[in-house]
């Protein structure tokens, strides 16, 4: 973010655009915070829901395979970061 100076009027447009995107992002998760806490909170706890909405954060980064030009990551529940996945293994000090 260097357009961001004291005096400085303005910005640019990818700059803004990823700003609008992380605002989103925030709003989203708590917004499926709330939603998950009236469910629970609700007369209907025994009726499975229409629909979920579930937040993941990126724990780390990770070799696709045979195909070194792809890109993958694990992504993990925020309030449980892998503690449902395995531990990541290491082979010849490379993360697998």
């Amino acid at each position: 973010m260097g357009w961001y100076k004291v005096g400085q009027r303005g910005s640019h447009f990818e700059d803004r655009r990823g700003l609008a995107a992380k605002a989103f992002d925030h709003v989203s998760t708590y917004d499926a915070a709330v939603t998950d806490y009236l469910r629970e909170n609700g007369d209907s706890k025994d009726e499975l829901p229409d629909s979920l909405t579930i937040s993941l954060k990126k724990v780390s980064g990770l070799r696709y395979g045979e195909n070194p030009h792809k890109n993958g990551a694990l992504y993990a529940p925020d309030n449980n970061p892998v503690g449902l996945l395995a531990p990541p293994t290491t082979w010849q000090r490379t993360l697998l």
